[in-house]
């Protein structure tokens, strides 16, 4: 069947070409961000000798040591990794639909081979055998490209701002070889579905004159269709008063979970949608706008085929898109809802106001309360890692004062030195409750074993840990 592959691969080059596009660009995307991973790798942990530095023991008993002088690289990994994700998932969702279409339009080829013997299983083989046939030089291509765009986009990557140091593009190899790699992955995956429908084609289909589809609804295809939808109306409907943390994930897997329903979908409502939208076709030409029109009715599938892919790229683009652009701005608007305060204060020069500014304010009679949390970062030990937290010294009675803060697990009142208060979000992940036990140090300083004195829920009001006044070595935070 190798050799039929390679064969229907060179007669039908035109049907093919979308595939190879479609792939060769995914791997050269992916080798691009695993390229730009690498150079983050490839960046020293200690920018300068000398900083102050903690050490702190984690749950399996390894010492480790952070600086305050350390390069906090994870939120640029973070856009590398999940920018590698996205392009494997647009990539294997083309694919899916450009095979699908292939496979519409040679359901009578397929059947010829079904009449002069060929079993299920020899079809479903020389379909991926024509995958592979694609696959292979598309992911070669694919990575010459990123061989050559690589330096330029890490170069272009410094100029964001999102990484704090400039990077320099590392080595190559490996990051392409991971390319090529989830490049013939991913064409294997997106074939599959394609495979199992061209093996169940039956001999008839050689007899047939028209490309009339039947069926073009399973109930497996419904099902999960109607899953999706439901799914994603769920996740989005609760979506714009859900907060700064949870607005996030339910708008991107909410807006993915409705780009799923209505390619599953897309036999049901695409052909009287593209029917409507060729009526001014059928005006200008009736001829070639009637024909269209019933191409469109009466070949569901291959026009479901045709445009899921160009849905699922619109949808996830744009979701990624939004959820870039407005997670600033909910963040603020966050803020602002949770803020009681009537003034607030900001350093006309500098990062921070002075202490002499936040007695007079204190000392003004006019002045109920003030909160001034001095922020400062520290390090944290967990189960089996050490990393930067970011923390707060602040009175808390204050901070409840001025902001809207609930109590969810213990009590304001048990706060004092020896003590912190964490949030919720810190809580929850890492598994902490009140009186448990949180082991952080501050820079330059020692260990300190500290028990959570209560739980907060503030959003972006309350940092991840809330230490109280008097704290050894936190008492010249600005």
């Amino acid at each position: 069947m190798w050799r039929i592959s390679l064969y229907s691969v060179r007669h039908y080059w035109a049907l093919f070409a979308g595939t190879f596009v479609a792939l060769a660009l995914g791997v050269a995307l992916i080798g691009m961000s695993a390229s730009a991973l690498a150079a983050t790798w490839a960046v020293p942990t200690s920018t300068e000798a000398g900083r102050p530095s903690v050490t702190l023991t984690d749950g399996t008993g390894t010492a480790r040591t952070l600086s305050s002088g350390d390069v906090d690289l994870g939120g640029v990994q973070s856009v590398l990794a999940m920018a590698g994700v996205v392009s494997a998932f647009v990539t294997v969702f083309v694919i899916t639909g450009t095979c699908a279409f292939g496979i519409a339009l040679r359901r009578r080829d397929m059947g010829l081979l079904r009449m002069v013997g060929a079993g299920g299983p020899q079809v479903r083989r020389m379909v991926l055998g024509e995958s592979l046939a694609v696959a292979v030089p598309a992911a070669l291509t694919g990575c010459v490209i990123a061989a050559v765009a690589a330096p330029v986009a890490v170069e272009a990557l410094d100029g964001t701002g999102l990484s704090p140091v400039d990077l320099r593009p590392g080595p190559l190899l490996w990051p392409l070889v991971c390319a090529a790699a989830g490049g013939l992955f991913m064409a294997v995956l997106g074939t599959l579905a394609a495979s199992k429908r061209a093996a169940r084609v039956r001999p008839t289909e050689a007899l047939r004159e028209a490309d009339l589809d039947a069926r073009t609804m399973t109930a497996g295809r419904g099902t999960a269709g109607a899953l999706s939808l439901v799914t994603g109306a769920v996740m989005l409907a609760p979506a714009p008063g859900a907060g700064a943390e949870a607005a996030t994930p339910l708008a991107l897997f909410g807006t993915m979970a409705l780009a799923v329903a209505a390619t599953l979908l897309g036999p049901v409502y695409l052909p009287p949608v593209l029917r409507l939208m060729a009526l001014p076709l059928r005006w200008a030409d009736p001829v070639a706008g009637r024909l269209a029109a019933e191409s469109v009715r009466t070949s569901r599938r291959r026009t479901a085929s045709l445009v899921g892919p160009v849905l699922a790229i619109l949808a996830v683009v744009g979701a990624f898109t939004t959820v870039l652009s407005t997670t600033g701005a909910a963040t603020e608007a966050d803020d602002r809802a949770r803020t009681v305060a009537q003034l607030v204060v900001e350093p006309a020069r500098g990062d921070s106001l002075s202490a002499d500014d936040v007695k007079a304010l204190r000392a003004d009679p006019r002045v109920a309360a003030v909160s001034a949390p001095a922020a400062l970062e520290v390090a944290v030990a967990g189960p089996d890692s050490v990393w930067r937290e970011q923390a707060a010294v602040a009175d808390p009675a204050a901070l409840a004062r001025t902001h809207r803060i609930s109590v969810v697990d213990g009590s304001l009142e048990a706060l004092r030195p020896g003590t912190v208060a964490v949030s919720r979000e810190f809580a929850d992940w890492y598994g902490h409750r009140a009186g448990s036990t949180v082991t952080y140090g501050l820079f330059g300083g020692r260990p300190v074993k500290a028990r959570v004195a209560a739980v907060l829920e503030g959003g972006s009001a309350v940092p991840s840990l809330l230490l109280p006044g008097g704290t050894r070595g936190a008492a010249a935070a600005p």
